[in-house]
């Protein structure tokens, strides 16, 4: 039987590959039956929208955890595919609301389909976990996060890490 350190170091590595393969595939474009190659962070705004149907902007940027700015270009990127439209609410000439677009709704089909179709061997095991189980994968998941917020915060883009500064924290 492993020691705590090395079964430490074993879900460490296996942690990050998982988080490296996530990566992989958050960056790769696909086509999503459309003919128009779309990066995944526009095929989760169009997810997003397709789930939502008349969510705003500032909604859909706090869901996406980005800014309006950078959903107002994106939004304007998708509407020229013809992936999302806006509109406004009768009453209320401020809030701008978002729907699928004929593209959209061919990609966000398509998108369902793959995930009903890939995610199944994920889900099964998800479904097979005990309470108990989902309990302390979800405690461990929100250990990282919140380990990955104070990275994002304590450590700015491009600087160095200060390891004599990270050592006396130890």
């Amino acid at each position: 039987m492993k020691q705590p350190d090395e079964r430490i170091h074993d879900l460490r590595r296996l942690f990050f590959r998982v988080v490296n393969k996530a990566s992989h595939l958050a960056r790769r474009p696909l086509d999503y039956g459309t003919g128009d190659i779309l990066h995944p962070s526009q095929m989760h705004a169009i997810e997003m929208v397709g789930e939502n149907p008349g969510i705003s902007v500032t909604a859909l940027a706090k869901r996406l955890g980005i800014t309006k700015g950078a959903v107002s270009q994106m939004v304007k990127k998708l509407e020229e595919l013809d992936m999302l439209s806006r509109y406004k609410q009768r009453g209320d000439a401020k809030a701008v609301l978002l729907k699928l677009g004929k593209k959209g709704k061919i990609a966000f089909a398509t998108h369902k389909e793959w995930h009903d179709r890939y995610d199944t061997y994920f889900l099964r095991g998800l479904r097979q976990m005990s309470g108990q189980q989902y309990e302390h994968v979800h405690q461990f998941l929100r250990a990282v996060e919140d380990s990955m917020n104070r990275y994002l915060e304590d450590i700015p883009l491009g600087e160095a890490v200060n390891h004599k500064a990270v050592s006396e924290e130890d």
